[in-house]
């Protein structure tokens, strides 16, 4: 599972966003949220087009629904040595027996 897009699914923003049904209710709905909110309806629309514009390019980084089935691709499994390598500024060793430790702390 991963957050961050407001619709279902990335094939959604690939669509035409002057004429997908889905887009143009998106694009009212995040509006009215924004005029409710007490945005003038001119400003609030300039926003959803924003809102629309940043969710397109976060689409374009989502993993595929298929894609989140395959284990290995989803936990991408490491070891200290392996985190090591590929990010050396962070002291995994470090993080990981303080999160040991609280985990066994708190269960």
């Amino acid at each position: 599972m991963q957050g961050g897009l407001s619709l279902p699914s990335a094939d959604y923003y690939a669509q035409n966003r002057t004429s997908d049904p889905v887009l143009l209710a998106f694009l009212k709905y995040v509006a009215k949220c924004f005029e409710l909110m007490g945005v003038a309806p001119e400003e609030a629309a300039l926003i959803a087009d924003r809102v629309l514009s940043f969710e397109e390019r976060l689409a374009e980084f989502t993993v595929p629904p298929a894609e989140l089935r395959d284990r290995e691709k989803l936990y991408n499994r490491r070891n200290l040595s392996e985190l090591a390598a590929d990010s050396p500024n962070i002291d995994w060793f470090t993080f990981t027996l303080y999160r040991l430790t609280i985990n066994q702390l708190l269960f």
